[in-house]
């Protein structure tokens, strides 16, 4: 491992200090409207290299609409040229002479970008709009041959932690949605999905912290919105691929697309192998009323072996110059072997009772994902008037099968005896998913935008879960019904937004107001109980944005959120399976809305590069909390730990989110993130209130750079401070991430090398205080490893970023815009 970090950093220090030949053109012109001959103010400028387009250097036009590329080498480049309300221009351009001057360039609103050049890295990899945040996945060469979760982990103020549970700007309720639609996966399960699905198939992920009316509430923290896809031209592309990492993790993949000017048709195929380990530990006191009950010590290795194999097919077809279909269809199999083995030990401090128990947990999986849709659109004025339906269907099949083994030592008031467990459960979810979305778009002069839209969905979902135990005496196995869980429920949503926007001169704004329905039914076998519960409320947003002549750009945004109660934290079953932390859950439990305030402020540096500066203030009341209680269970006939969630107060955060992009040379980028926060918590839970003040912070720097035309470079450290939580706080983390990518035969081959979590410090530790519990609890797994990929195309090489990246997609229920 030492020798990759020697490698590294030589290539960090050849790479800066490379390409040092002397550049000293220039290049200036001016834009102006092709019909009324208007100046385009702050419009978007790159300068690519005309060979490959690789992206050079970039500026924005001042209110004359003039611009200019200082310290240039000669040659031929291409201009592209971006502004609202007008489709992107590349221009080729030649730089000759010390001073080119390009005279005035008219652009009209019906250019045409040219069909044959190659855009292959005119993307930064961060890119921060009025209402979001985007991280160009493609652009960043350091994860391309790790998972999703890799991924999101490099997105703006986002924290996956080794659970794979996702946290934006220290706030852990965040609605993920797949190509511009929700995730219908559940919880666990789309950690899985995450954790499996390659990087490589990813297009962006966008942050909102503030989302429009246009998208949905749920979320107190905001919307991850992950895009897989980008509209193609003509062209054909097959691309082939495999990564494999050191972490025992294969993936292969490949991928065809094809179109003309009618026809467009997609296939991704690809499959994931890996193996897993995580160790994890948790030592404390329980206590009630203050008083120690016992001690505890708790101890687990767990090994897992998992397959993954997904397909994607896509189709459109252009019905007339305004009109198009476009239909897809795809799934996924999964199945996975994991081992758990672990000790609980109980030292008894005022009952008497000692228990040592070891645990063994074999267990298989194996999941089943199809999904289908469609989506039309036509056009009354191209890119201007439009009406979209949007139609899916899907079902997320789960099926897990463990077996317990418990051998218990238990000391009772001077007696000894041993106790012998055996549980065989299952556990099988079938959730079904139906989705109707109408949207409509209107921009009446360029400067004025009404968007509309509903949707409809409809839920069913059949959740069992029989225990056997096992008879030592009769020596079979025997129905539980204390421990077995039945239950189906439903969800039904309807939901309707509006949105007016308007720009005058620079000055933007945008308005809308949404309105959300929610019907939840839940019916317990288990119980014979019922639970019903329907939500309704109005959900405005605002976001304005001004730029002044001298590039500073101002935003200021609002919106109003709420965080459901998931259907599963309603169900009133209680879990004995584990005697040492029973869970039970709230049928009284309601939404928790959330009003979020924030300020930005950005500055275009035409030498330097970028900064960005962003304060926040986010305040949620009934706010849902994960309570832990001392309780005496009249079946154990001791004292335990109960978990439940309830709706325990208020959370308000106040911080600043700073971004500083750094671009010494042309090829050269460095990004400086960092997050920090005040955390203001106050709940009254059952048995006694909490209140905990306390400041945060996190910091993201990443290195990139390009040398030898061909290669590319990339460093990547993270570091998380000690975080409050309601009962208690997490502890620091730190973790770093480098690698190397070259693209040969005009990119028709790719090769990269990556190291993960260079030094094997990511490793979690937390800590719970509260009158009920004191612990300490940590885990870490073979978080530490080298990734080696390979890529092979034939094609059209500027559509690669074009292909179905598939997996997503269909998941959410969405068909891709």
């Amino acid at each position: 491992m030492n020798r990759f970090y020697i490698f590294f950093l030589f290539i960090f220090m050849s790479s800066a200090f490379s390409q040092n030949a002397k550049q000293n053109f220039l290049a200036q012109g001016q834009l102006k409207d092709a019909l009324n001959g208007d100046a385009l103010a702050y419009a978007n400028v790159g300068l690519l290299v005309y060979s490959d387009s690789v992206f050079i250097k970039g500026t924005t036009t001042d209110i004359d609409g003039k611009f200019d590329f200082k310290n240039l080498d000669s040659g031929s480049f291409y201009l592209r040229i971006s502004y609202m309300g007008y489709p992107t221009s590349l221009i080729p351009i030649e730089v000759s002479q010390k001073q080119t001057n390009l005279g005035v360039i008219k652009i009209s609103k019906t250019s045409q970008t040219l069909d044959a050049v190659s855009i292959v890295a005119e993307k930064l990899m961060y890119q921060y709009e009025a209402d979001k945040k985007v991280y160009n996945v493609t652009e960043d060469a350091s994860v391309q041959g790790g998972s999703a979760s890799d991924a999101l982990q490099n997105a703006p103020g986002v924290w996956v932690d080794l659970e794979g549970n996702i946290t934006l700007r220290g706030v852990d309720n965040v609605e993920i949605w797949l190509n511009d639609k929700p995730s219908r996966i559940p919880a666990d399960g789309l950690k899985t999905y995450l954790q499996q699905l390659p990087a490589n198939t990813l297009e962006r992920i966008e942050v909102m912290t503030n989302p429009s009316a246009k998208y949905s509430a749920s979320g107190t923290a905001g919307i991850i919105n992950i895009v897989t896809k980008q509209k193609i031209k003509q062209n054909f592309l097959f691309s082939a691929g495999i990564n494999a990492s050191t972490q025992t993790r294969i993936n292969p993949w490949i991928s065809y697309v094809w179109s003309n000017k009618k026809f467009k048709f997609n296939v991704y195929a690809s499959h994931s192998s890996q193996t897993h380990e995580w160790n994890s530990t948790n030592k404390g006191t329980v206590k009630n009323a203050g008083n120690p009950l016992y001690d505890f010590l708790n101890s687990s290795l767990s090994e897992s072996q998992n397959q993954w194999s997904s397909i994607y097919l896509d189709g459109e077809y252009n019905i007339s110059e305004k009109s198009r279909f476009n239909a897809y269809f795809g799934g996924n199999i999964s199945s996975g072997d994991n081992t758990s083995a672990g000790i609980n030990e109980r030292f008894s401090l005022s009952d008497s009772i000692n228990i040592s128990i070891q645990r063994l947990n074999p267990s298989e999986s194996s999941g089943k994902n199809w999904y289908a849709g469609g989506s039309f659109n036509h056009d009354f004025i191209p890119q201007k008037h439009y009406i979209n339906f949007d139609f899916s269907l899907g079902q997320w099949i789960n099926n897990n099968k463990t077996e317990n083994f418990e051998k218990s030592l238990i000391e009772q008031h001077d007696l000894e005896f041993q106790r012998n467990r055996n549980f065989l459960s299952e556990n099988n979810y079938i959730g079904t998913w139906y989705d109707l979305d109408f949207t409509y778009f209107n921009n009446f002069n360029s400067t004025s935008t009404v968007e509309s839209g509903f949707s409809l969905n409809y839920s069913p979902i059949d959740h069992e879960a029989p225990v056997d135990t096992f008879d030592f005496v009769l020596n079979q196995w025997i129905y539980s019904p204390l421990f077995s869980n039945y239950k189906d429920a439903f969800s039904r949503k309807a939901n309707a937004y509006v949105s007016w926007s308007q720009k005058i001169k620079t000055f933007n704004y945008k308005i809308g107001l949404r309105g959300e329905y929610q019907y939840n039914f839940l019916n317990s076998l288990s119980t014979a109980q019922q639970v019903e519960s329907d939500y309704f409320g109005i959900f405005p947003s605002a976001h304005l944005s001004y730029q002044t002549s001298k590039k500073y750009s101002y935003t200021a945004s609002y919106s109003r959120r709420v965080q459901y109660p998931h259907i599963w934290y309603l169900d009133p079953f209680i879990s004995y399976i584990n005697e040492e932390s029973i869970w039970m859950g709230n049928p009284n439990l309601k939404p928790a809305y959330t009003n979020s305030f924030e300020l930005g402020s950005s500055k275009y540096f035409e030498k330097v590069g970028f900064l960005s500066l962003s304060l926040y203030h986010r305040r949620t009341d009934k706010s849902h909390t994960n309570s832990l209680e001392a309780v005496y269970d009249s079946y154990l006939n001791r004292y335990t730990i109960y978990q439940f969630m309830t709706n325990s107060g208020r959370d308000i955060f106040t911080g600043a989110d700073v971004t500083f992009t750094y671009r010494p040379k042309p090829f050269m980028n460095i990004l400086v993130n960092v997050n920090a926060y005040n955390k203001d918590i106050y709940a009254e839970l059952d048995s006694y209130t909490v209140q905990r003040n306390d400041f945060s912070y996190d910091a993201k720097i990443s290195f990139s750079s390009s040398f030898l035309k061909r290669y590319q470079v990339q460093m990547m450290s993270f570091y998380r401070s000690k975080s409050p939580t309601l009962q208690g706080h997490s502890n620091g983390m730190f973790f770093a991430n480098a690698s190397l990518r070259a693209d040969f035969f005009e990119r028709k081959l790719s090769v990269h090398m990556s190291v993960q979590d260079m030094f094997n410090t990511q490793k979690s530790k937390s800590e719970t205080n509260t009158p009920s519990i004191y612990s300490v609890s940590k885990s870490w797994s073979n978080s530490q490893y080298v990734l080696i990929g390979l890529t092979f195309r034939i094609g059209k090489i500027e559509l690669e970023k074009e292909q179905k990246r598939g997996d997503v997609n269909q998941v959410g229920g969405a068909p891709g815009i």
